[in-house]
């Protein structure tokens, strides 16, 4: 049986806030159950997720060598 994680592991997971986790929950983004006060997510969900924000692209813009 696969142990579903908490909002507060998913969001020290991801590096967010457990209000913004509840509402990846709320909108489908995350597949998670609210059987009572608490949010479950399901781990391969949070590995879906962490994958789908890690799309290849544009790396960030880096700041001048040599300071400002």
């Amino acid at each position: 049986m696969t142990r579903w994680l908490t909002a507060a592991e998913v969001a020290t997971r991801l590096g967010i806030g457990t209000d913004l986790v509840a509402r990846y929950c709320k909108e489908g983004r995350l597949r998670a159950e609210k059987p009572a006060r608490d949010w479950l997510i399901e781990p391969a969900s949070v590995a879906a997720f962490e994958a789908e924000r890690r799309r290849p692209g544009r790396p960030p813009s880096q700041p001048p060598a040599g300071g400002s």
